[in-house]
């Protein structure tokens, strides 16, 4: 009898409890485990065997269950459900995105974002924000009266190849604006800058490695844009690419730059102007032109420069030829490559060597042209290239 009263005791307190969850006020949540832990309580009773295999497998499962979430898990302790919104150490976490949320270009695969053919061991740290590596450029470093306009004219009668002339070291100008925010607020913008609160007068989110890169980039696609009639045809097709071309399309199929004979007329190094090409131009190419005979040179640009400050003096010229080649030893020889104009204008030999190392096929100049003769005459001669003539 006593057994009988037990149970009908045990009975009676199950159903209490379950009533007392749900009340008059509706239906109520009870958790499974209650349930099925409340009814193994009864089976207990009943089949005392059977509940001592039921204990030790209850154990069992709740010390796996505290291993699991405690020990091997560490960094998501129980009860810390969905994304962590505190700032530690200046950073900002966000929420855990699903991959509904995550949107890939279609040609994210790193192989599209890298030209493997024009910059094959380039440093190219793709993000959300940048590709720095998806457009390829071609730059001409020079000194004033040292044939560059001529040389601009003919390395633009080569495919796919945009080079625009002097931008009055704008590219020395856009540097600035790294080492302005690097000053404050922005320290190792050339690495991943970490995030800072929002309660920081300097609040951002974090700026990818190398993302500046394209912002730099964007300067010199600005100020040397694609002909008006390209520049039409995207704004007919919306930018979508469904009825003729996107900007992003055509850029990425011409090779772009600029000829500039002002860059080490910059207030750096030679080492510095190199470590800012290749972190804002790792996919790019650079042929450095200088004057052999400088007394010639100085002549040249008293004859023909109205700016006694563009004249320079003997030794100020040599300073620059001098930088010249010190940025073409940093750039190494698979990115820069230096000639004379005392040389290639006399050998067209001397310039289809500089197109083969581009890596142009079937390329080859007839002759070479002579631009600003007598002063600034230009030379409109045809050049022929040769059948067959490829980009890279």
């Amino acid at each position: 009898m006593s057994g009988s009263s037990s149970k009908q005791t045990e009975m009676t307190s199950l159903n209490s409890s379950l009533d007392g969850l749900s009340g008059n006020s509706g239906p109520t949540f009870v958790s499974p485990l209650y349930m099925i832990t409340s009814s193994c309580r009864l089976c207990l009773f009943s089949f005392p065997r059977l509940a001592k295999y039921l204990r030790f497998l209850l154990a069992l499962g709740a010390i796996g269950f505290v291993s699991n979430t405690l020990l091997l898990n560490p960094e998501k302790p129980m009860g810390k459900m969905g994304g962590d919104y505190s700032v530690s150490e200046g950073k900002i976490a966000q929420p855990p995105l699903g991959n509904e949320d995550i949107k890939h270009p279609p040609d994210s695969d790193i192989s599209t974002s890298r030209n493997l053919a024009w910059c094959p061991n380039a440093a190219c740290n793709d993000s959300a924000l940048c590709r720095p590596c998806r457009q390829r450029f071609l730059f001409i470093l020079s000194t004033a009266r040292a044939a560059s306009t001529t040389l601009l004219d003919m390395i633009n009668h080569l495919p796919n190849v945009r080079v625009g002339g002097e931008n009055n070291n704008a590219l020395y100008v856009a540097s600035k604006i790294e080492t302005n925010l690097m000053l404050q607020g922005f320290d190792g913008l050339r690495s991943k800058v970490r995030a800072l609160a929002p309660q920081n007068a300097w609040f951002h989110n974090e700026i990818p490695e190398q993302a500046m890169a394209c912002t730099v980039q964007k300067v010199l696609q600005t100020i040397n844009p694609p002909p008006e009639k390209i520049q039409q045809q995207i704004i007919s097709s919306d930018g979508s690419g469904a009825n003729g071309v996107t900007l992003d399309d055509y850029e990425t199929s011409q090779i772009i730059g600029a000829k500039m004979i002002r860059i080490q007329g910059g207030n750096w190094t030679a080492l510095e102007a190199s470590g800012f090409f290749k972190y804002n131009f790792p996919c790019a190419k650079y042929i450095i032109n200088t004057r052999l005979d400088v007394g010639s040179q100085v002549a040249s640009r008293k004859q023909n420069l109205k700016k006694m400050a563009d004249i320079g003096t003997h030794d100020q010229i040599k300073r620059q030829n001098d930088f010249l080649a010190q940025f073409t030893e940093y750039m190494g020889e698979e990115m820069a490559r230096m000639i004379y104009m005392e040389e290639w204008t006399k050998n067209v030999t001397q310039l289809n060597e500089v197109v083969e190392w581009l890596g142009f096929r079937n390329c080859q100049y007839d002759k070479v042209l002579h631009n600003n003769k007598n002063g600034y005459e230009g030379d409109e001669s045809p050049i022929d290239l040769g059948r067959g003539c490829l980009s890279p």
